[in-house]
């Protein structure tokens, strides 16, 4: 060949091809076909581009719809980490990814294959200094051989906050090319020198070389998917850091409470040995009856004082721990509040208080442990005793709500500042609401209180309208009804079988601890789990005929955990109800997907959970 002529095809300004023309002599292009040429080729990069743009139109819609369905399952209870976790596979494929990585100082999410953090790190912070963002590189391994052990040949970095390194990295495994070309065969078309390649053709034999050590490149429609992507999680990176700063200054708010609390029980368990240690110093000089009797009487009421401190701080620890264990039985509420006000009787009369008990014409009956009951209640009433002046008021009210018993405790004493009520029963804050620096104790009685009512399946409140202004607080506790009729062999018409059994999972305990209740006041048995991870197994054990199962919970949701659990042999004829804060016709059918017979929103009440399980 002694003659080449080449027409250039660019498409968007960038050079797509070449089509190359020999001569096997000399030859002179006349102008006008050089011209016709020129239009040819300019009408040929026309329709390569519109060709383009028709599959990243394609590709883009595909996408589009995928990123637009894993958005919609983003809410309150379905932060956007479970959302690319529960959907691994449909988020890699909106990239054609192999692997994908978030990460920030709070939190770190990984999906697929990826290199390790602090190699993508280091990728990061070169790409930084380089002012390189969006980082692409479909030729990995020749920058940073080790990737190569990992499989990884293609990346693409996308920061968030890059002054602190918080970004999203998607990744893409080796691919092997193809090339072809024409010419001779030691003939480079792609590396070979600039002079080697432009000249006259020797050959038009095919000759093909697999290009390995590389990946599929990032083009402009994957890095636009990956920063709307990013917005997203640019919103959970912001909404993470700050519910960490606020947990942070929460922890050392905390810290200080007990660094206040501790300092107190030092000055708490110190007083009552002045006088313990005066009065023993006294008993070995005196010999006069009248003073050593006098001076016993101290040194017992003191020791008294301390006994009852460390044991209330042991019994707040014991229920912490699940130590502790009630005995449970039929009980009258007026001789639990009898034994309550015997027990405080001394300080009462001490203060010359006013106290006022209005029992209920009938009698009620509660289920639950008796001395502890009584401490409940008797704790309560020595609250209102210690904060009330000499001579002040306290009123005992027992009424009935539903299948509740509720006994309110009303003082005239210094009250509660508005801001410091949700505050009474944690033991690291009530010193501060309070002010038992100047009354003197440790506010412990009220922690104990909210801890035993809870075991008892009941709750405590208190209302004040602040400072000079008094206190009430108020315990629920239920009232089995259908238990103690049936103990007195009166005939009782259930509407639900005795030996129906029923499951709630769900990450709030306090939630599952109500749920329980609720289905125990009807007769059924109730197991109440916290931990999604470890339903498979107490389902298999439990073996319910009803299960109640939250969507939103960590690790695994609501709906992955009803293909697990229907999955099982032990799932046959058992219903499954799911529930959730939100109650849009969307979760109602993706519920329904899943294989729940019904879905409900939360909190559930007792009319839902006895209509299910009738």
């Amino acid at each position: 060949m002694r003659a080449s002529f080449s027409i250039s095809l660019v498409t968007d300004g960038e050079l797509y091809g070449l089509i190359s023309c020999h001569h096997r002599e000399p030859s002179y292009i006349p102008q006008d076909v050089r011209l016709q040429c020129e239009n040819l080729s300019q009408l040929f990069s026309w329709h390569l581009l519109a060709k383009e743009e028709e599959i990243a139109k394609h590709k883009k819609y595909a996408t589009d719809e995928a990123v637009d369905a894993m958005l919609d399952r983003i809410g309150p209870a379905n932060p956007i980490s479970r959302v690319v976790k529960s959907g691994e596979k449909a988020f890699l494929e909106a990239l054609n990814s192999s692997g994908f990585v978030y990460y920030s100082q709070y939190e770190t999410i990984t999906l697929g294959s990826t290199l390790p953090i602090e190699l993508i790190k280091e990728i990061f912070s070169k790409a930084s200094s380089q002012g390189g963002f969006p980082y692409t590189n479909d030729a990995l391994y020749d920058d940073y051989p080790e990737a190569r052990q990992y499989g990884i040949a293609g990346i693409m970095i996308i920061p968030l906050f890059e002054k602190k390194q918080y970004f999203t990295a998607w990744f893409r495994k080796e691919t092997h090319r193809v090339q072809k070309w024409i010419g001779a065969e030691d003939e480079k078309s792609e590396d070979a020198p600039k002079a080697q390649r432009l000249k006259p053709r020797a050959s038009f034999t095919i000759h093909t070389r697999t290009i390995k050590g590389r990946s599929t490149s990032f083009d402009k429609a994957d890095v636009d998917t990956a920063n709307r992507l990013n917005r997203m999680f640019l919103v959970y990176a912001l909404d993470v850091q700050e519910r960490m700063h606020i947990s942070i200054q929460e922890l050392e708010k905390q810290d200080n409470y007990r660094n206040e609390f501790l300092a107190t029980l030092a000055h708490e368990l110190r007083n009552p040995l002045g006088p313990i240690m005066s009065g023993a110093s006294i008993l070995e000089t005196v010999d006069d009856d009248k003073t050593r009797k006098r001076v016993t009487a101290i040194i017992n009421r003191q020791a008294e004082y301390m006994s009852k401190l460390i044991n209330d701080l042991m019994d707040v620890s014991r229920i912490t721990r699940g130590k502790v264990k009630l005995e449970f039985e039929k009980l009258s509420i007026q001789d639990v509040l009898s034994d309550s006000l015997e027990i405080v009787d001394q300080q009462v009369k001490a203060k010359k208080h006013n106290i006022t008990v209005n029992y209920l014409e009938k009698d009620v009956t509660v289920y639950g442990d008796k001395a502890r009951l009584s401490q409940i209640f008797s704790n309560i009433i020595h609250n209102a005793a210690k904060y009330t002046s000499e001579q002040g008021s306290i009123t005992v009210d027992i009424r009935e709500e539903g299948v509740m018993v509720v006994v309110a405790v009303k003082d005239n004493g210094m009250g509660i500042p508005e801001d410091r009520l949700k505050d009474v029963f944690n033991m690291f804050t009530q010193i501060e609401a309070h002010s038992t620096h100047t009354k003197g104790g440790l506010g412990i009685g009220l922690t104990l209180v909210s801890k035993l009512v809870m075991l008892h399946h009941g709750d405590v409140s208190v209302m004040s309208e602040g400072l000079g202004r008094g206190s009430t607080f108020e315990v629920r506790l239920p009232i089995s009804k259908m238990a103690y009729e049936q103990s007195d062999n009166q005939e009782v018409e259930p509407t639900i079988q005795s030996q129906t059994k029923v499951m709630f999972v769900d990450d709030n305990a306090d939630l599952i601890d109500a749920y329980c209740l609720l289905a125990e006041s009807m007769g059924v048995t109730a197991l109440g789990i916290t931990s999604p991870k470890e339903a498979v197994a107490e389902f298999k054990a439990f073996k319910p005929n009803f299960v109640f199962l939250d969507i939103g919970m960590p690790d695994i949701d609501g709906y992955e955990l009803v293909k697990m659990l229907k999955a099982l042999p032990e799932s046959e004829n058992v219903k499954f109800y799911s529930q959730s804060g939100w109650g849009s016709e969307k979760y109602v059918e993706d519920s329904q997907a899943a294989g729940f017979d019904q879905h409900f929103v939360k909190p559930l009440s007792k009319d839902t959970i006895q209509s299910v399980l009738s």
